[in-house]
């Protein structure tokens, strides 16, 4: 295909051009035309947010949930421009040091600093973090992370080129680059190094270009994965919850509008309710939302089961969840609210992946009571090797708080789980009747 032969053509020239600090690995992934455009992305969070609409009975019950990246509650932003940095220092160009030298500078991950922008359905939008790695430059705002060869020229300017294949780049909205498509940037450091911004100086793919050109903020955290929150001092804090929507002529109910809390050093509150270490990975935090039902089974998008959710409807539904292990449920009470805890996960013969990348098993659906974006509930799921730790606490009728523990790994979970207990059994809650 003439696209094949336009990649091989470019792939050789740039390798031959380019220095010899290329690594071999990235060589020879280019050369194989590697698609290099993994389903899971970094920060990610084990909600899903289906496009599907409640019945108005769960419509009315439904809280409004912030949903983050990559087990958590929360489809994380990708606006992570957030995070408090010192003020931006005067750039300064890198005065053609060895490449080996430029190449250590750049390999972290970047967030984006002031104006960018990224493909989008309909257009585009703000721009989220790119890293760079031994083995490629991961731009990952929209579509999913896309990863490209790069490496240092002799003159300190930075070169990549794409090598996913051009269904891929059409599904990430890269519809107007190429495979193969090749581009040259100019690197320019800040005198403290965290500061990093490029500029386009030959380039074939005009989204990539409107993408990487501008300011990127060096990642504060020795963790490209984590969620890299602000560190708490020790001590109490508060923290807001969703508000729960009301009606006329509503059965009176108790809500949560808040709740206090008290951390050791180390931890950290997440743009969601929810607290988390700073260097952690989103997957590896404790989450909370009101008013969660059991999910369908079998990968189905819906609630399942007959609609209750006390917490012991819950424990009984996912005890018997197929492809999902369970523990025997234990009656807590936290500030007075009684409930069941138990942990979950995936079964070591389940093979289902519910469109994940793993096997994977979709376990509570927490509703939204705004679905201007066209969605009405998330499905969270715990996949891979993943566990989670549900604490379900009973409010009234229909109305409950699901309090989570989540980790990637057992090794993790019985880490994070360890930590987390003390601060979710000092939580104290401020209570509203509707």
């Amino acid at each position: 295909m003439s696209d094949d032969i336009r990649f091989e053509r470019n792939a050789r020239a740039w390798i031959e051009l380019g220095p010899a600090t290329a690594p071999e690995s990235v060589v020879r992934a280019a050369l194989a035309t590697v698609d290099t455009t993994p389903q899971q992305r970094s920060l990610r969070t084990p909600w899903r947010l289906p496009s599907v609409k409640l019945s108005p009975r769960f419509a009315i019950a439904s809280v409004v949930l912030i949903v983050v990246l990559a087990a958590g509650f929360v489809l994380l932003r990708n606006d992570q421009s957030q995070i408090a940095a010192p003020a931006t220092p005067s750039p300064r160009v890198t005065t053609q040091p060895p490449p080996s030298s430029v190449r250590d500078l750049l390999t972290a991950k970047w967030v984006a600093e002031g104006d960018h922008a990224a493909p989008a359905g309909g257009g585009l939008r703000a721009a989220g973090a790119i890293q760079i790695t031994d083995t490629g430059l991961v731009i990952d705002i929209f579509g999913g992370p896309l990863v490209s060869p790069w490496w240092i020229n002799a003159d300190g300017t930075l070169s990549t080129f794409l090598t996913a294949e051009q269904s891929v780049l059409d599904a990430a909205h890269w519809g107007s680059c190429s495979t193969g498509d090749a581009g040259t940037y100019r690197v320019e450091l800040s005198a403290d190094d965290a500061l990093l911004t490029l500029s386009a100086l030959d380039e074939a793919c005009a989204t990539r270009a409107a993408i990487l050109s501008g300011g990127w903020r060096r990642w504060p955290c020795a963790n490209p994965d984590s969620v890299c929150g602000d560190a708490l001092t020790p001590g109490s804090h508060s923290m807001s919850l969703p508000a729960v929507p009301t009606h006329e002529g509503q059965t009176p109910f108790t809500s949560l509008s808040s709740f206090s809390y008290s951390v050791p050093a180390g931890w950290s509150e997440l743009p969601w309710p929810g607290l988390g270490r700073p260097n952690d990975p989103g997957t590896m935090a404790i989450n909370l939302t009101q008013d969660i039902f059991p999910h369908a089974q079998d990968c189905a998008v819906g609630i399942g089961g007959d609609g209750h959710n006390a917490s012991s409807d819950i424990a009984a539904y996912l005890a018997n969840t197929p492809g999902l292990v369970t523990t025997s449920p234990q009656p807590i009470t936290i500030d007075g609210l009684s409930g069941l805890t138990f942990d979950a996960s995936v079964a070591p013969t389940w093979t289902q992946t519910c469109g994940e990348s793993e096997p994977a098993v979709f376990t509570i659906a927490g509703p939204i009571a705004d679905p201007s974006n066209g969605s009405t509930f998330v499905s969270h799921f715990v996949a891979g090797d993943g566990h989670a730790r549900y604490i379900a606490l009973d409010l009234s009728p229909q109305h409950n708080l699901l309090i989570a523990v989540s980790a990637p790994d057992e090794a993790s979970f019985t880490d994070i789980t360890e930590a987390a207990m003390p601060i979710i059994e000092s939580f104290q809650f401020e209570r509203e009747v509707h």
